[in-house]
Parts: structure tokens; sequence; C-alpha cells
């Protein structure tokens, strides 16, 4: 078993630009007599985002030569928090102007920031919403049981059992096909002309060497067919949920500073924290079966198939089918079709393995702050405020045993195990 490992990655923080407050000072309405800063940042939001994934370090890219080899992959889960924010250049506001005193000097005061809803520092992350394991192993199962393609055990199973029930005649009615074609041979034309007698024999043995000739083809089909593999997958429609809530009533936009009440100009206004989800689910597997020729039968029915095609391409008459007695292989072929049902049927539950399989879903969360203004600031401007974005973002993978999902290697029993080593199949991981 390959040990898991835990990797992280960091984000660089979110880079705004320089946030200062200024003052300059004139002598008149005109002439600029002094400038000076009152306080700068310019470090106004210095966090980042981080990203950890645990795996064992399967490779996430693989050549089309390699997809022959079996199952790469593995479990696998990954979670990756940052912000997004797009705020443009920073925006300056005027924030004050008037005499300073009686020498009738003019002052007048600038912010320059970027607005924010609210402090981001005071956020936190939206939650991780993935499932567990045990959900998606159920999720795994139902995906596998809808997709996975036509069972073919159970399905030759059913053929066999309906093709025997409908298409063959009985073993007491074949026993008397020798008699009855003995009795047409000394009838001569006068027996052909007896519906419930010759024709209904005839209709007997072209059915039953019909249905035979048909059954045994399937079956070397499926033998043939054994140990190739069939990839399906299939994706979910993605589940998108979205709710807002009043998160914070009558406050001022944040714009990286706490200098007195500078951050009533902008008005005042409630904080709407809008979660949205999305989660996607699909599904990835390749099947194979194991039959040999020992389960199916092939070497006896083939045999009676070989004789069955002698009723094929000639004109039957009472002469010429006696000449095909003795009619045993049609009651051999029935008798050991019976068998081949019942090692299918038992075959049946183990018979269908996946080479790999697995189950992965996406989730992505986005709580979305907006600012709405419900009262203007000392200006009266109408103050627009960018929403501000925290995301989390969780991708999962869980792998399929070749019997199914939740299924653990040391509970398979000594059949299973036996199908899986004809198959090649192995415990990479």
């Amino acid at each position: 078993m390959t040990p898991m490992k835990t990797r992280s990655r960091y984000f660089s923080p979110i880079k705004l630009g320089r946030s200062y407050y200024e003052q300059q000072d004139y002598s008149d309405a005109v002439t600029k007599t002094g400038h000076h800063v009152i306080w700068d940042n310019t470090d106004m939001l210095s966090v980042g985002g981080r990203q950890e994934t645990t795996s064992q370090g399967n490779p996430w890219k693989r050549g089309k030569s390699s997809v022959s080899e079996g199952d790469i992959g593995g479990p696998f889960s990954t979670t990756k928090r940052y912000y997004d924010y797009k705020a443009g250049a920073s925006q300056t506001y005027h924030v004050a102007n008037g005499p300073l005193g009686p020498h009738d000097s003019w002052q007048e005061q600038f912010l320059t920031c970027h607005l924010f809803p609210i402090s981001p520092y005071v956020l936190n992350w939206p939650p991780i919403q993935s499932s567990s394991d045990a959900e998606l192993n159920k999720i795994g199962a139902s995906t596998s049981a809808l997709v996975e393609p036509t069972n073919s055990l159970a399905n030759l199973s059913t053929f066999l059992g309906e093709l025997l029930k409908d298409g063959f005649p009985s073993i007491p009615g074949i026993r008397l096909w020798e008699e009855r074609i003995l009795l047409a041979v000394k009838a001569g034309d006068e027996f052909l002309n007896v519906v419930f007698g010759w024709l209904p024999l005839l209709s007997d043995v072209h059915q039953a060497a019909d249905a035979l000739q048909r059954a045994t083809k399937i079956l070397q089909q499926f033998e043939r067919d054994a140990g190739k593999v069939v990839r399906r997958k299939y994706r979910y429609e993605p589940v998108r949920t979205e709710e807002t809530v009043l998160y914070a009533s009558n406050v001022t936009p944040w714009y990286g500073s706490s200098a007195g009440s500078i951050g009533e100009i902008f008005g005042r206004g409630n904080v709407y924290r809008t979660r949205k989800t999305v989660r996607s689910v699909w599904f990835s597997a390749a099947y194979t079966y194991h039959l040999s020729r020992s389960m199916l039968g092939l070497d006896g029915l083939e045999g009676a198939a070989t004789e069955a095609k002698k009723v094929f391409g000639l004109e039957l008459t009472p002469e010429v089918l006696w000449n095909l007695a003795p009619w045993s292989w049609a009651i051999d072929w029935f008798s050991n079709a019976g068998d081949v049902i019942h090692n299918i049927s038992a075959l049946t539950q183990y018979g269908l393995v996946m080479k790999y399989g697995y189950i992965m879903e996406s989730v992505e969360t986005r709580d979305i702050y907006t600012w709405e203004q419900t009262s203007t600031g000392s200006t009266g401007m109408k103050t627009v405020v960018p929403p501000f974005e925290m995301v989390c973002k969780t991708k999962l993978r869980r792998q399929a045993n070749p019997f199914g999902f939740g299924v653990s290697w040391d509970g398979l029993n000594d059949l299973q195990r036996a199908i899986l080593a004809a198959l090649g199949i192995t415990r990479l991981l």
C-alpha cells in the first residue's frame, strides 16, 4: 500500500497597491502652500490563499499507451481556499474642505484606497462541503449498477433458460423422434399429408437445431470476449444552491484603516453574504469479466452443435432425417445446457469486475459579500463597493475494489481471488 502524503501550496497575497490619507493646505482657494500625508498604508490586504492535497503521488497525466496497463490511479483529495476580488485601480475620494483659520487659508483632505464591503480579516473561509467516503461509495455503487456493460453472465443465463424453455422440445419429446421418423419412413407419401405427424416433427427438429446453433454461437462469443475491457463514464448534472443572509447592518465600507471616522464620508449600509455552492459528481470505470471454456462447457456443446449443423442445408425427407440419427446430440446438448446455466448463475455474483473504478466529486463554495448603501455620508454621494469573494474548492477521488465500492481487498473470497488472478488483476496499491 503506497502511503498517502499531504502537500501544501500557498498563494500570494492580493496586491492592491498604496492606500493613503492626505491633506493639502492653501493660502487661498487657488494657491497651494502646503501638503502632507496623514497616514499611509502600503499593505492593506496582506492575506493569501492555501491549497492542501493528499494523495499517493499518482501521475495525473498518462499517454494512450498506458491506458491498457491497468489501474495506475488512487484516492485523492484537495482543498483550495483563495480570495476573489476585482477592484481595479484605487479610487480617490474627497473627504472635506474649508478654511483653516483667521488667515483665510484653505484645507482639503483626500482618501485614496480600495473599498471592501467588510474587513477580510474578520471573515471565515466557506465551509468544506465535500461528501463523506461512505456517501461517495454509495453513489459509486449505484452509478456502477447504472452504467456497467450488460451483465454478460446474468443475461446469458437468462437467455439460455428462455431458449430451452420456449425454443427447444422437451427431452421426452426428443426421445420419441426416432420412433416418429421411422413411422414416417414406413408410411411414405401418405404420412407426409398428416399435418399432426410429419410437419410438427419437422418443425421440432428445425427448432431444436436452430436454438442449439444460436446458443452455441453466443457462448463462443462470450468466451472470446472474456478478459476484454469495456470502459464506461457517467457525469451527473451539477447541483447548485444559493442562499443570501444579512451579515452586518448599519456599517461603513472597509478601506484598510481605523483612522477616526473618515469612513463616514461613504455613508452606511448593510453587508449581505450570498453563499453559492456547485457540486459536480462523475464516474469512470473499466469493466471486464472472466469465463473459461470449462465454465461454459463448450467442449461438449460444440460437438452437439456440429451434429446439429447437418440439419441445415438439406431438403429433409423422412429418409434423410432417418440417416441423421442418432439423435443423442439434442438430448446431450439439452442436458449439458442445464449444467452451463447452473455454472453461469453461480458466477454471476463475481463474474463482472472492474479493472479500475473511480467516483469523483468537485464542490465549489463561494461566499460573496456585498455592501448596499442605506444612507449617504457627509458628501451626499452614492457609494459603489465591489463585491468581495472568498472561495473554497474541494476535489475528491475515491477508488473502487474490482468487485465494487466500499469492498476491501482483505474481504475477498477464494473464488474472487481466483477470478482476479485469471484476469491478471493484482493489488497495486
